[in-house]
């Protein structure tokens, strides 16, 4: 029972994630509440490979370089800058409490 509705809330995130209006609110949220990492957690308990595909094409929606605004796929150039931004944040907040 617990399984079905797991696979069930996967799929529905999932299915929120492709759309661009509820993307950019859901995407903030999954990564806040950790979501993904909770459920490859899970995986390793219920040994499901429904569940383990369910996970992968949801992370793989999380991740997917996409402008959350326009909807438009972002270049390689927009990617990398986002992600130096990312790890000079993280450097800063490591720094700071060491």
């Amino acid at each position: 029972m617990y399984l079905k509705y797991l696979e069930k809330f996967v799929d529905l995130m999932i299915q929120l994630l492709s759309s661009i209006p509820t993307r950019k609110f859901l995407k903030l949220y999954l990564i806040g509440k950790n979501i993904v990492p909770l459920l490859k957690v899970t995986i390793m308990k219920y040994h499901s490979s429904l569940l383990e595909t369910l996970i992968d094409l949801l992370d793989h929606y999380l991740t997917y370089p996409i402008d959350d605004l326009s909807g438009e796929q972002m270049d390689l150039e927009k990617q990398m800058l986002i992600q130096k931004d990312f790890l000079k944040k993280l450097q800063s907040a490591i720094f700071k409490k060491f």
